[in-house]
């Protein structure tokens, strides 16, 4: 890829999240940064701004569509898709 694309997941499950990096990785990607805590990913969109965001919609104690529905209802992830 000509530029770099940041990404960032949002994954429970570790081995899942370093699978989806390494697959990324090998399609060219070379922004991903994953998270699994939702202190840390609520920041991490709003200061990194990534240019896509991989979510699991089945987190713990918190469903991926109502934190869908904050990222785009928050200005700095609001053009993130």
């Amino acid at each position: 890829m000509d530029d770099d694309v940041k990404v960032l997941l949002i994954e429970d499950d570790a081995a899942a999240a370093e699978m989806y990096c390494l697959r990324l990785a090998a399609d060219g990607y070379t922004g991903c940064h994953r998270t699994r805590w939702r202190g840390r990913f609520w920041r991490m969109a709003s200061d990194e701004v990534p240019d896509f965001i991989y979510l699991d919609l089945r987190l713990p104690g918190l469903d991926g569509f109502e934190v869908l529905e904050r990222l785009r209802g928050t200005r700095p992830t609001t053009h993130i898709r």
